[in-house]
Order: structure tokens, then sequence, then C-alpha cells
């Protein structure tokens, strides 16, 4: 527009003994004496107004040429202002199409499901969940293209860049912090990550993977959960028996990362220096659930012991017709070296009223409360030495935390 502007001005000065374009304008306008003196900077001023309306194609016809000279120069800057307007135009639409590539390749996925179910003739409840689902599968594809910027950065920006982005959930999980500051392990863990998308009323199998909640609401283990909450910290265990068997209730639509047992120890695999601290997690871990484990077996050894000769003594009460003096012997024996215990107990349980009838009910009420109070006794013995073990594990976790 400049170059155009002091060229179409640069006719109105040196073709000043002919009739130029200016000397009409000031024809026109003859109540301004602007356009009468002829100054310079008011000759460019009209000069870059035509050369915009030229350029930009609108053309008022207001200032218009004269002289030979001058349409001459008029028709060059026209077709040089169109091709001009032309290529600024083209790079303004590539660039917004540019900038919004993920939106535009989002919205043709979701017309392709739109013409799947209107050839298909689908339900219209399926069909509303449908684009509900790849409406929010936006959201996952932003995770790929996150991982792919993140591939193309060099080494120490790649861990800057991801202990910003997942530095908040690494800080959740315990045996992660015990790793070195912005170890290349925990980068290429994060790289991994599979993002999923789960539905509302989805049930989550118990799967040996840990998993980041990214935005959703779920319930797994009598916990609600949301945006920023980790579980599956035991994969590093082996055993079955000593994971959490939670199953994972969807609540919302929820977006999360996870990685798998197998995809986890290929990564720690090619990372050895890493290989230490993740074991004496592992012997850290396996040992606290082994001593839950472990409680949890002897309290359902002792819950058999005393209750299932219980159920077969109860049945003898009240179907006396089934039970011979065979199977009551044989029953009572089972129950030896505890069978006041046992007999009393049935006794408040099912047939209090035949044994109230007993002469010797009341002797046998008093050595129910006698080893009522022992057992209660030992029962609380080894619930505090459980206790005690467990906070000892617990601290000696915290101390090799802070080494």
């Amino acid at each position: 527009a400049h170059v155009m502007g002091c060229l179409w001005a640069s006719l109105a000065v040196c073709g000043s003994e002919d009739f130029t374009w200016f000397q009409f304008w000031g024809k026109e306008n003859p109540g301004n004496g602007l356009y009468t003196k002829g100054e310079p900077v008011v000759v460019y001023m009209c000069a870059l107004y035509w050369a915009v309306f030229t350029l930009t194609g609108i053309g008022y016809g207001d200032v218009v040429p004269f002289s030979p000279p001058e349409y001459v120069v008029a028709t060059l800057c026209m077709l040089a202002a169109s091709l001009i307007w032309a290529w600024v135009v083209a790079n303004i639409v590539s660039i917004i199409a540019t900038m919004k590539h993920s939106s535009n390749s989002h919205f043709h996925t979701i017309d392709y499901v739109n013409e799947l179910l209107r050839d298909n003739a689908v339900e219209a409840n399926l069909g509303r969940r449908l684009r509900e689902y790849f409406m929010k599968t936006k959201e996952v594809k932003e995770q790929d293209f996150l991982n792919n910027t993140i591939d193309e950065l060099s080494p120490e920006l790649r861990i800057e860049v991801v202990y910003a982005v997942h530095g908040h959930w690494i800080e959740k999980v315990w045996w992660l912090k015990n790793l070195p500051p912005h170890s290349e392990f925990v980068v290429e863990l994060a790289q991994n990550l599979k993002a999923t998308l789960h539905t509302p009323s989805e049930i989550i199998p118990n799967r040996p993977e840990l998993t980041i909640i990214r935005r959703g609401l779920c319930i797994r283990g009598g916990l609600l959960m949301t945006t920023g909450h980790v579980y599956g910290e035991d994969l590093l265990l082996n055993n079955e028996a000593l994971r959490k068997p939670y199953i994972t209730l969807v609540l919302t639509f929820l977006h999360t990362l996870s990685i798998p047992k197998p995809l986890f120890e290929q990564v720690l695999s090619r990372h050895p220096e890493a290989a230490p601290h993740i074991r004496k997690a592992f012997v850290i871990f396996a040992v606290m659930r082994g001593l839950l484990y472990r409680a949890d077996m002897y309290r359902s050894a002792q819950k058999r012991r005393y209750d299932a000769p219980l159920l077969e003594v109860a049945a003898k009460s009240f179907y006396p017709s089934d039970y011979g003096s065979q199977r009551s012997s044989s029953v009572f024996a089972d129950c030896e070296g505890s069978s006041e215990l046992q007999r009393a107990r049935l006794t408040k349980r099912w047939s209090n009223q035949s044994l109230n009838a007993a002469p010797e009910s009341s002797l046998r009420k008093r050595v129910v409360e006698a080893e009522l109070s022992s057992l209660s006794e030992q029962v609380s013995k080894v619930e505090a030495r459980l206790r005690a073990r467990v906070q000892g594990l617990e601290d000696l976790a915290a101390r090799l935390t802070e080494q």
C-alpha cells in the first residue's frame, strides 16, 4: 500500500503541468483549502487512501485517473493488488485451518459417526451415547498429541516438561518418590501411559496396572475417586493374593492414563539405575501386604474354628431326629479342648431354652464367661503385636524414603 501510494502521489506532483487526479479532487472539494495548496503530506494521505481501497478491491471511485500515465499506473496497480490480496487471504485461511487442525479432525469424526447412525438406523439412545463418547475422545487424542510432541524435544527439556505435566501424580506414588530427581525412568514411564475413556456404569476389572485419573468420577474399594487420584500402585507385587482385589465402578465419563505390568517391566529393564530402588520398594510392599494377609488368614481360621462346629451342634439341637448318638459324639469330639465354650456359645445363639432347663446351666455359664474373658485377652495381645509390626514397617519405609 505504501509503494502504491508513493507511486500515485508522484503522478500528482510530477504531472503538475497537466490536469491530475489531485487537482480534480480539489475542484470536487472547493471549500477545503488543503487540496488547493498541494502540501506533500496531504497528497501522500490521499494517495495512500487510493492505494488501500484499490488493494482491498473496495474501489469507492472518488479518486480516479485523468491523464494517460495515470490510467496506465492505475491498471498495473490493480493487477498487482489483486494478486497480492489473494495471497494474503490464502495465507490467513491456511493459518486458521492449521490452528484448528485437531478440532477439524474431531468434527470430521463426528460427521462420520452421524452418517453411520443414519445409514444403519441405530436407536436414538445408542446414537446419543455414541455421539457423547466421541465428543469426549478429543481429550484422549490431545494426550497422544502431547506424547508425540514431548518425543521431539531434547533430553533435558523432555525431562522438565514431563515433570511439569505429570508431577502431580508422580508425587502420589510413594515408590516413585524414592527415585533420584528427574529420573529418565519416570520420563519413559510417563511417555508409555495409555489414555483410555470409560463410559458411565462401566465396570473396570482388577488388573495389575498403574492408573491415573485425569478426569471423571469412579468408585473403587468403597472410596470415591476423582481427578488426580492414583490406584494400582501394588502392580509391583507378583502374588495376586497380596494385591487389593477391587474392581472400579465408573460414575461419569472417566479419562484415565494407565500402564500395564508387562510394559512397566519392559521400561524398567531399559533403566538398570532405577532397578535397586524399585526392588527395595517391592520388598517393603511385600512385607507389609504379607503381614496384613497373614492377619486376615488368622482371623478367618479362628472364625472357622469356633463357628463351624456350632453349626453342626445347632442343627442337632433343632433337628435331633436327623442325628444319632454316634453323630452327636463325633460333633462334640471335634470341639475337644474348647467344648464348654462351644456349647455355651451355642446355648446363647441357638438353644438357650433347652440348655437353661438343664441343672448344670449356671455352672456352664460361669465357665463360658471365664473362657470368653481369656480368649478376648489373647485376641487383644495378637492384635497389639500385629499393630506394632505394621507400625515398625511404616517407620522403616519412612526412613528409607528419607535416605
